[in-house]
């Protein structure tokens, strides 16, 4: 949406809260565009500290989609939330559900785009993330093989 990352939090806030209004209201709840203001939206809310109401915003519109959306999991956004709610589940008690939702995720992307996508940047950057959850030390070759796909394009 266009918010620069240097605004303060209360800012981001109001512009992504702005967006979140606008999609609701404009195209409802569990469409594209509400998923596509709902995921920097819920982000910024764990940043602000909350990170439980940040998994629940997230849940709640993979639930709006689902029931809204016909093709819900060929969405780009849909599927960029799913990612950020596996990649939550992995700083938790049911981490290995989380590292296995993102592994396929990972191969759905991968069959679909080529080795210097955006989409395979982030699905690498999410696998880095879920594993950095939990502990283990190769989320530092996910977080690398993140950075040379976007170094490649």
């Amino acid at each position: 949406f266009g918010v620069p990352a240097f605004t303060t939090v209360a800012n981001r806030f109001d512009a992504l809260g702005e967006a979140l209004d606008v999609a609701t209201r404009e195209f409802g709840e569990g469409t594209k565009p509400y998923l596509r203001a709902l995921l920097p939206y819920a982000l910024l809310v764990d940043e602000a500290g909350d990170r439980i109401r940040a998994r629940e915003m997230i849940e709640e519109g993979m639930l709006q989609a689902r029931q809204r959306l016909e093709n819900y999991a060929a969405s780009e956004d849909y599927r960029n939330l799913e990612s950020a709610h596996y990649a939550y589940l992995c700083g938790t008690e049911r981490a290995q559900e989380g590292s296995t939702g993102l592994w396929h995720a990972f191969e759905f992307v991968r069959a679909r785009h080529d080795e210097a996508s955006l989409q395979m940047e982030r699905a690498y950057a999410a696998l880095g993330l879920c594993y950095d959850r939990m502990g283990d030390a190769t989320s530092m070759g996910f977080l690398r093989a993140a950075h040379d796909v976007a170094a490649a394009r």
